[in-house]
């Protein structure tokens, strides 16, 4: 026989390969290392008088079969040999007694392995005929991007199965022996069929090229056609970064956080504020994660550009029900930014030109197909603009902002890849007054990927992230600089477990070190201002987690896990001790008490279901249902009406208790014209314990006695979430409506800590009506159109109802807090593209983007304020960030 046979034998870490020849000596690898296999063929055997070689040697001619083994596993073992083998069984029965079994091979060849090592990979076909599976295995990328390709299919047609991609773009398959078409595909991309003959293990990559019809760019997701019917997943939107680039941008910056806004369920307090708010949850409620790594400011020049340079993104995927058990920390929602992963092995290069800012990002290949660097920046030069601006406060401004993204992909082999990541964001904003407002992060990530088996995938990601803020004076007699800030180190490792086509597993664990850097006011040396020192506190966070995404059958599908979080806030701190069963305040301060490094002050933990459900319905239709318990350990104070880039980070403690929270959620999916048209309604409500709210007049910033100014309280928001979509065609597009609100009740241990006398009252960002439209038509195959509109209702705000006036001082008297409303807020945006030439091979490639933000130069309030002039009554004013607007051009080029 002059071909080789191959089996593959696995265990949980290994792949292990025998290679036999049936008249030659083998190697056997195995998990202890590689031994030689030796095989009775027409040699004779080597007597030992103890062992099991002379029992399998009887059994070999008795019964007309080859044992292929490892002698040193078997010398040291006595056993009796009988006088004739009749069956297989009696050999079977035997070596079970010793932890052995035998692995069928072939109808008359038989491996011998310890049997937690033994994996039969071999069938029998209905005549009979013995045929043995093989391992077809590889990756799904794009030809243009270069990018793996996220759930793409794998699929054999004469089998009728198939597999999926996993986040790496690899797939795996067990197959028998035989030939086949084996057909990938991919949304938006022509599929690619390959035939092959399978003997043995074989490794089959695919690369996919775009379609040659036009598509439009507004692509939600880049998976199945129907993935909002068909996934169990509720309250999940991936964002592409065509479908970002494809919305008007302001000053021709593509903004991540903007179109975010137009989603059903997502809105902000106004232009010009920090963060967004998901489900009436607030800013700080939200976990922002770019590779792996959280970010607690994504906003430049306070709030008017998100900080991700659009060059460098891959997806975004945002979650804001049915979130699984491997997130957690926040209570509202998830956002998770991947950069590009894909190795590249070409020298090249993108950018863009705007009026605000430029930007540019070079991919760059260092070992072919193995190792790539990707850098990123944009810097702003808006001072200019500033200049041209009628008000004389901002004209004599500044404000600047950069960002930085650096990325190594590394693929070591076929089993293990790692990417390296870094961002750096700073901001600065100095008023004529001389008083400059600073912030930026710094973070750094480490993931590596290794396939431990075809179905066991595991990462390890260690991660630093840094988040500094000030506010300094330089002006003599108040000169000053403050500044502060929260870190973190963490480590996690997540696995994912395929026990079969229709079973998933996802299991791991996290810690989180946190270092909450309060600052210290330290003044000029010719100032007036004293001295403050506050002293930093610390925290761990742990989690372990497990899920499983099970389905049932075609039309039931059931996702399910448990995660469990603890927390430790830890020395060394200077703690505040106060009277037990009153209020927190002057009155019942008690002491300062002191922790040493790594002295537990107080701790909590608690456990997190997740419960997501889907069924099946007729007519290309679904019905889901979700449920979610969050905690939140970690806090941002601000009493602002909108959260600046300044506000504190607070740990939970002695005083701030965590907050938690319970989410449910029910959806129906349907596709309309063969999936072209989406649609969905989704209905949630979500009550949250311990929110921390603050007092009348609280000081927040440089408090050695902060907790005097929180209350704790219980929020609810609920709604209703409706989203239509066209998909496909010239004209794309979508329309989102929501109707929600979100409401607080505080009930304290007295007067001064209750709000509005313990009623349900809105919180600053209760938007009841929030209605946007997308669209984008492809005039030509080089002209593009695209627009939207918002109209959300005005937020609340808490206004004076009277006067007083003592010692000549007038003194203005509030109402019941958040009871009247600002103005609606609604704007209409407009942009045209002209791409390049439309020439395939082409070294430069360039476009023009002109946009309209604001087309009717609507002045939207931001806030609404009151002054009186001469003891006149007073008078409401409307403050308007963008009030006119702001035509801009862009260009765009890659190379």
């Amino acid at each position: 026989m002059k071909n080789q046979l191959s089996i593959e034998l696995k265990d949980i870490d290994r792949t292990y390969r025998i290679t036999l020849g049936v008249f030659l000596k083998a190697l056997f690898i195995l998990s202890v290392g590689y031994g030689t296999l030796f095989g009775q063929e027409d040699q004779p055997i080597k007597t030992i008088s103890k062992g099991l070689i002379p029992f399998l040697a009887k059994a070999e001619k008795d019964l007309d079969v080859k044992f292929y083994y490892r002698t040193e596993w078997i010398d040291s073992i006595s056993t009796e040999i009988p006088n004739e083998f009749n069956d297989i069984e009696e050999v079977k029965n035997t070596l079970l007694r010793y932890g052995l079994e035998l692995v069928p091979y072939s109808e008359w060849q038989y491996i011998l392995a310890w049997q937690e090592r033994s994996q039969v990979f071999s069938e029998y076909t209905d005549d009979g005929n013995f045929r043995r599976n093989v391992v077809v295995s590889g990756y799904v990328r794009s030809l243009n991007t270069e990018e793996p390709l996220i759930g793409s299919t794998v699929y054999i047609h004469q089998l009728d199965t198939g597999t999926a991609t996993d986040l790496e773009g690899n797939y795996s398959i067990i197959i028998p022996t035989g030939v086949y078409a084996l057909e990938a595909n991919s949304v938006g991309l022509e599929p690619q069929i390959q035939q092959l003959s399978l003997t043995r293990d074989t490794t089959l990559d695919f690369t996919l090229t775009d379609k040659v019809i036009t598509l439009t760019e507004v692509v939600v997701s880049e998976e199945a056609l129907d993935q909002n019917v068909s996934d169990v997943a509720l309250g999940k939107t991936k964002l592409d970064i065509m479908t970002i680039k494809g919305i008007p941008a302001f000053m021709g910056e593509v903004d991540v956080v903007r179109t975010l806004l137009l989603l059903p369920g997502v809105t902000t307090v106004g232009e010009g504020a920090s963060g967004f708010n998901v489900r009436g949850g607030s800013v700080d409620q939200n976990l922002i994660l770019i590779d792996e790594t959280p970010i607690y400011n994504i906003s430049h020049l306070f709030g008017i550009f998100s900080g991700f340079n659009q060059d460098l993104i891959q997806d975004v995927t945002l979650m804001k029900g049915g979130i699984p058990a491997q997130y957690g920390g926040r209570l509202s929602s998830v956002l998770d930014v991947k950069t590009r992963e894909q190795v590249q092995d070409k020298f090249s290069g993108k950018g863009g030109i705007g009026l605000i800012a430029s930007r540019l990002t070079l991919d760059i290949p260092v070992i072919k197909d193995k190792l790539s660097v990707t850098l990123g920046g944009r810097i702003s030069y808006s001072d200019y603009l500033m200049r041209l601006l009628p008000d004389a406060e901002l004209k004599n401004s500044s404000a600047w902002f950069y960002d930085a993204n650096a990325k190594l992909n590394y693929n070591i082999n076929k089993k293990n890849t790692m990417h390296i990541s870094y961002y750096s964001s700073k901001d600065e904003f100095v008023l004529p007054s001389d008083t400059a407002y600073n912030w930026g992060t710094n973070n750094l990530s480490l993931r590596w990927n290794h396939l431990f088996g075809e179905n066991l995938v595991g990462s390890l990601t260690g991660a630093i992230s840094r988040y500094q803020y000030g506010v300094g004076n330089e002006e003599n007699n108040y000169a000053f600089d403050w500044d502060a800030g929260i870190d973190n180190k963490s480590l996690k490792a997540d696995f994912s477990w395929g026990t079969g086509e229709k079973n998933k597993l996802n299991f791991g664990g996290s810690y989180i070190r946190y270092s909450f850097l309060q600052g210290d006011l330290v003044p000029g040396e010719q100032s007036s201002v004293l001295p403050i020192s506050i002293s930093d506190e610390y925290a761990n966070e742990f989690a372990i987690y497990a899920g499983d995404e099970w389905a049932i059958s075609d039309k039931y599908t059931i996702m399910g896990g448990i995660r469990y979080s603890y927390f430790q806030k830890t020395g060394p701190s200077e703690v505040n001790i106060y009277t037990e069963g009153v209020p927190l305040s002057e009155e019942s301060f008690i002491d300062v008490e002191s922790y040493d490094k790594g002295e537990v002050i107080n701790s909590y933990g608690g456990l997190e279901p997740r419960l997501s459900f889907r069924m099946g319905l007729p007519l290309n239709s679904s019905l889901k249902f979700s449920y979610n318990r969050m905690y939140q350990y970690i806090h941002l104070l601000s009493n602002t009406m909108a959260v600046t880039p300044i506000d504190i980070w607070k740990p939970s403690g002695l005083y701030i208790r965590p907050q938690y929270s319970n989410q449910y959620s029910i959806g129906y999916f349907k596709n309309f014209l063969e999936n072209s048209i989406e649609t969905s309604v989704e209905v949630f409500y979500k009550d949250i314990t311990d929110i921390l709210e603050y007092k009348d007049g609280a000081r927040l910033v440089l408090n050695k006695y902060i907790e005097e100014e929180l209350i704790h309280g219980d929020g609810r928001a609920y709604g209703v979430e409706l989203f239509i979509r066209k998909k496909l065609g010239k004209l794309t597009g979508w329309i989102a409506y929501t109707y929600s609100r979100s409401e607080r009740k505080v009930i304290g241990l007295d007067e001064e800590e209750t709000i509005n006398n313990g009623d349900y009252y809105p919180t600053y960002y209760d938007r009841p009506h929030d209605l946007t439209l997308t669209g984008h038509y492809q005039i030509t195959r080089r002209w593009s159109f695209s627009g939207n509109y918002i109209y959300m209702s005005g937020r609340p705000a808490t206004f004076p109802e009277n006067k007083y006036i003592i010692d000549r001082f007038t003194v203005a008297g509030y109402g019941e807090r958040n009871q009247y409303r600002i103005p609606d807020y609604h704007r209409l945006d407009i942009s045209f593209t002209l791409a390049g030439n439309l020439k395939k091979r082409k070294k430069w490639d360039g476009s023009w983007t002109f946009s309209v933000y604001n087309l009717f130069a609507r002045k939207n309030a931001y806030s609404v304020y009151f002054r009186a002039e001469n003891g006149a009554v007073p008078q409401a004013y409307k403050l308007s960030v963008i009030g006119t607007a702001f035509p801009s051009i862009t260009y765009n080029f890659k190379f």
